[in-house]
Formats: C-alpha cells, structure tokens, sequence
C-alpha cells in the first residue's frame, strides 16, 4: 500500500491511510495488521519491496495480505514472482483495484492465477465483467470521524480535482454562473489533509459530482458516499453507474449539462425541505448498505469461506 500521494515524500499521505487502514480499524477489531508501504521502501530505504516483503513474511508468518498497488509504477510494486513464493507460503493473497479502466486490464489479469481474490470497488457501468476471483464492491469512507452530518454553513461545492477537461470545463462554467460555488482542490491540486478536505464535504448543504472518467467511463468513486454519509446533497452527472446504487431524484439529484446544473443548484438553496428531504434520504441509503464495515464485512466474510474451502 503506498503512503503518500502520487509516491512522493513532499506529498500529503495517501487517501488509503483513511480509505482503507482507518476504516478497518473503525470496524473490524478481532484483527491485527501492520502495513509495508511500497514508495516509501524505494524512495526512503533505497530498498526492493520484493526482498522487504519476502523477508517480513518468512519472520512474522502473516495469514492475509491485501494489496494495493500504485498504478502505472511497476518498480513499486511486487512482482507476480514474488507473489507467487508468497502463494506458495500458504499466504491468502488479496488485490484491492482502484480503478476499473481497460487499459490496465493486462496489468490486472498478469496477478489473476497468483492471487486468491480481487476487490474491484469502483462500480464502473458495464466495465468489469464477473470472474470467480472478483469481488465488486464500493469504496469504504471513515463516516465516525470524517465524514458524518455537521452544521452546514457553505452553500454549493465542488471538492476535488478538475485534471480531467469536460470536468474542469463544466465546474468552471457553472462558477462563473453561480459565483457562491465553492472550489478546492484535492490531495494532489491544493494539499488537502483528510480532515480539512472532509470538513469542507460536511459544511456543504450541496455537494456536486462528476463521475465521467477520462478513459471514457462511468464510475463511482470515494466523493458520492462522502456526500451522502454528510447528510449532505449530492446534485450528480446523469449516468447510469450511480444508478445501480442510488435512486435519483430520490437519494441524489441528477443533472444533464450545465444549464441544469445551474437551475437546480439554486432550486434547491431556495427550497429547503425538499433538499434536506433528499439529503436525508441518500444519507439513509449510505447508512443501510454501503457503511465501511459493509465493505469489510464483505471482504472478510468471503476471505474467511474462501480459506475454509
């Protein structure tokens, strides 16, 4: 698991740290885990992760481990030999796999035959197809101490990043159109913390999404739960991956361009009951299927039938 954003030491810590290893520990206490993080074995003890991970194991003999690998570094990464020597150790070996994007289908499928499980957690539309080795599932969020309903004293926000074009070009648009939008960056753009990034998400009485990856997909990542688990409105792009999860007009509220985006952002700051309505329904939503300990129920509950096989 990589410790920082973008493996670089002057970076923010990774959103894994909150994602994953606070999640776990909020949720699942009859186990004990310690962490290898892949960057920081290169880029500070000049160090290959295959020689650290392989000697950690044969001294400390762990049942599971769960990987996440940083996409598009392989020498960050272990090897699929070295995961087959792990295997071969009697290791349950677990992939988590950020993204669902096609492209790095042949990085995923060269970790197929060695592992014993992969949890896909991205919910892409039709991207993914079933194998018996894959787990869908959604992205955890820490909503005991981050992410959870708080006074709400911002207006509208977008919290994230505007890299991808049609993003940038529609949130842009939409501030020039409702100046009281707010903007900030992520942990790559602005720095964000975790906590400073979540306090911004909670004081939102609307929160806005873009799910549209730039690969050319649709895909649910970490900003639709931290909306809802706020008790916050998520006013989201029309697509039918949310659509799985969620019921618009129900739980979120869709929007189809820019002139919809601007009249429902401030439909919705002139009608409250129907927006707390609706914040409240998604938060309910959230509550009663996609919570962390959901997630590591899930995983965990199949690790444990999978090693009694």
């Amino acid at each position: 698991m990589e410790k920082w954003c973008e493996a670089s030491a002057d970076s923010a810590l990774s959103c894994t740290h909150h994602v994953f290893l606070r999640t776990f520990d909020l949720t699942q206490s009859n186990y004990r885990y310690n962490t290898l993080h892949i960057d920081e074995c290169l880029a500070v003890y000049d160090s290959d992760i295959n020689s650290v991970l392989l000697t950690y194991c044969y001294r400390y003999k762990p049942d599971i481990i769960i990987f996440s690998f940083l996409g598009g570094q392989p020498t960050y990464n272990p090897s699929v030999e070295c995961c087959v020597a792990l295997k071969n150790m009697g290791i349950y070996l677990c992939f988590l796999w950020h993204d669902s994007n096609p492209f790095d289908f042949a990085f995923r499928e060269k970790y197929y035959e060695v592992s014993n499980l992969h949890i896909i957690y991205d919910n892409a539309y039709k991207i993914i197809q079933d194998k018996p080795k894959y787990l869908k599932l959604f992205v955890p969020i820490d909503d005991e101490t981050l992410f959870y309903p708080d006074e709400q004293s911002i207006d509208v926000s977008f919290i994230g990043s505007l890299r991808e074009q049609s993003r940038r070009m529609l949130i842009f648009e939409t501030k020039r159109r409702v100046p009281s939008l707010m903007l900030a960056g992520g942990e790559r753009e602005s720095g964000l913390n975790a906590g400073v990034y979540a306090k911004l998400i909670r004081s939102s009485k609307i929160s806005l999404n873009y799910s549209y990856h730039a690969f050319g997909y649709w895909q649910i990542k970490c900003r639709v739960y931290e909306v809802l688990s706020s008790h916050s409105m998520l006013l989201e792009t029309a697509n039918p991956a949310t659509r799985q999860l969620f019921k618009p007009q129900v739980d979120y509220i869709e929007y189809e361009n820019v002139d919809d985006l601007e009249e429902k952002i401030k439909y919705f700051l002139t009608h409250e009951d129907e927006r707390l309505a609706i914040a409240q329904n998604g938060y309910n939503a959230f509550k009663a299927s996609y919570t962390a300990k959901h997630f590591w129920d899930a995983v965990l509950n199949r690790i444990e039938k999978d090693k009694s096989l």
